[in-house]
């Protein structure tokens, strides 16, 4: 990484009193979650940094529903925020659409209604990108929040870190998986007039090709504070369920396409057909090595477990002998009575 691009991450809330012109945009995507929709609202109100408007998309959900949680919190949203209701649902990306062909402030952020943030999430990353003129954007670090939710109610089962983090983001790494999470990500306003919409025919990964794109044009620094919360719900198949694991099978067949784009426009051209080839020839051989590393490790944990098995037959063995012992003793008695009686 440039080291013009050297995040300070130590500072007071007094050091952004500068900078409070410097506006937030957040898109706001809800359908009939009124719990979590609820929760989100709160998770942007809580934040110390006040520079914020909301775009709320309602996506073909109830309006008297939204506007009723909107109205229970009128005294923090009071012109901070701007409410669009979609007759019928359109989908992730044309709901981002529709809020990022309205949103005007300096930097934008995508907040899920179902994901909350750290009360310093904003003052922070503004902090960085403020500080890192050449940066195109700032990712936090993350936590993931397994949880439940019961007749209204939600329950927290446990959280563990975003496993995907990593400390700079490559383009190359990012093509393989999309590691930066829509809450972690707080993006350059000029960078996004320059990007454009949200791809409305990959709406399970618009937010990856969207990564891709940003990308292009600069550097996304990292800071790794946990400052945003990823919730799942890997049981839900209702309206409160993840969208990516309902629809699973449309998720991997989005991403083959998606792929396929990619390496179409990559092998343009021989130079880089060449280059892609020795790219996956190289990852092919780290995977062998992976393979042949998992496979000595399945065949030692098989070893463990099948002495682990003798070790229970043999303490099993050792139990009943222990066990049968008073009734051979037993036996034995009768046996002799037995004799005793006969001899009579």
């Amino acid at each position: 990484m440039d080291n013009n691009l050297t995040i300070t991450n130590d500072f007071s809330i007094n050091q952004l009193d500068g900078y409070m012109n410097d506006s937030v945009g957040i898109i706001l995507r809800t359908k009939k979650r009124p719990v979590t929709l609820t929760r989100a609202l709160a998770s942007i109100i809580q934040q110390s940094y006040k520079k914020w408007h909301i775009y709320l998309i309602n996506d073909g959900g109830e309006q008297e529903s939204v506007e009723k949680i909107v109205q229970l919190n009128i005294a923090d949203l009071a012109n901070k925020i701007t409410i669009i209701h979609n007759e019928h649902c359109l989908g992730m990306g044309s709901a981002l659409n529709c809020g990022l062909n309205i949103v005007k402030e300096d930097f934008l952020a995508i907040h899920d209604d179902d994901d909350t943030w750290h009360p310093e999430f904003l003052e922070h990353t503004v902090f960085c990108l403020k500080n890192n003129q050449d940066a195109v954007a700032v990712v936090a670090n993350c936590t993931i929040v397994n949880e439940e939710i019961t007749n209204n109610i939600i329950k927290q089962l446990n959280t563990y870190p975003w496993y995907k983090w990593q400390d700079q983001i490559g383009i190359a790494n990012l093509i393989q998986d999309n590691f930066i999470l829509p809450i972690s990500l707080l993006i350059r306003m000029t960078v996004v007039k320059k990007i454009g919409l949200f791809n409305e025919n990959l709406p399970l990964i618009c937010d990856w090709d969207y990564n891709l794109r940003l990308i292009k044009f600069g550097e996304i620094i990292t800071l790794n504070k946990t400052l945003a919360y990823y919730h799942q719900r890997l049981t839900a198949i209702n309206n409160y369920g993840n969208a990516k694991i309902i629809n699973h099978n449309n998720f991997n067949e989005q991403k083959n396409r998606f792929f396929n784009s990619i390496i179409r426009d990559i092998v343009d051209n021989d130079i880089n057909q060449k280059l892609l080839q020795a790219i996956l020839l190289s990852n092919a051989q780290k995977t062998d090595v992976l393979m042949n590393k998992l496979q000595h490790l399945d065949y030692r944990i098989a070893e463990f477990e099948n002495s682990k098995k003798l070790n229970d037959i043999y303490q099993t063995v050792t139990y009943l002998k222990r066990k049968s012992f008073p009734l051979k003793r037993l036996a034995a008695h009768l046996r002799k009575r037995i004799r005793k009686w006969r001899n009579k």
